[in-house]
């Protein structure tokens, strides 16, 4: 076996997309580290992980830093606005694929389930 096939991982299901999606409304944000090289250094270790509610929770984090930074007039540092990203684009290609939905589509899927559950994100 190739070591990229020793890495691969099986995709999500349905099932687990919804799930994962159902409970983002009742993720608790992680504490915000202040420490912009330590924080990098744990979104790094998230993106490459296979726990999506760890990402999704990430996600949560940055989005609600982001609208924070915004209230005030500031935005996300550059590190944090990648990490993001990288997770968004991870997570919206593989639940696209799954999905049969493209990829820019995800939010809006993602949006319109929350809607039925009080999303926090």
């Amino acid at each position: 076996m190739s070591r990229a096939a020793e890495r691969l991982r099986p995709l999500l299901t349905k099932e687990e997309i919804y799930q994962l999606i159902d409970e983002m409304a009742e993720n608790q944000e992680q504490e915000w580290c202040s420490d912009s090289r330590e924080r990098c250094g744990i979104f790094q270790g998230i993106l490459r992980s296979d726990d999506y509610q760890k990402i999704i929770q990430m996600m949560c984090t940055l989005h609600h830093q982001q609208e924070h930074k915004r209230s005030t007039g500031h935005k996300l540092a550059a590190a944090d606005e990648a990490a993001m990203h990288a997770a968004e684009t991870r997570m919206y290609q593989e639940f696209g694929i799954v999905l049969n939905i493209q990829p820019d589509q995800v939010h809006h899927f993602i949006l319109d389930r929350l809607s039925r559950h009080s999303p926090k994100c």
